[in-house]
């Protein structure tokens, strides 16, 4: 990879996780407490050329307790412990839908509280 384009990379990964910080902290413009909000989110949805990394993922994790639902279409910087140990924070989830095929297996390894019938676990390409 070129300097040009790992200095691009890094620029995008600051900006999305400046991003993710300002929505899952503090306050809002008005000065008003999101801790509310964060523990009323029930989706997450990870889009296609979103790329965010283990510790993003750990820091959602940790501010969306109530979490249902995850939808991880992109963000391939995540690695599998990283992904199992976001997984076990969310002890709510009850539907989970990944991109990669390889995604499901590290996760039903790593994560054996997953495994219920109440889960829709799946796959797509």
């Amino acid at each position: 990879m070129s300097p040009l384009y790992a200095s691009h990379g890094d620029w995008i990964q600051k900006s999305m996780s400046k991003l993710l910080r300002t929505v899952m902290k503090g306050h809002d413009a008005n000065g008003f407490c999101l801790e509310q909000w964060r523990s009323s989110v029930k989706t997450v949805l990870i889009p296609r050329g979103f790329n965010i990394t283990d510790e993003n993922l750990l820091y959602m994790a940790n501010r969306t307790p109530n979490l249902k639902r995850l939808v991880v279409e992109g963000s391939f910087r995540i690695t599998e412990k990283g992904f199992a140990e976001a997984i076990c924070d969310w002890k709510k989830v009850e539907h989970i839908v990944l991109r990669q095929v390889g995604q499901q297996s590290f996760l039903l390894g790593s994560c054996k509280r997953l495994v219920n019938p109440a889960l829709n676990l799946r796959h797509y390409i």
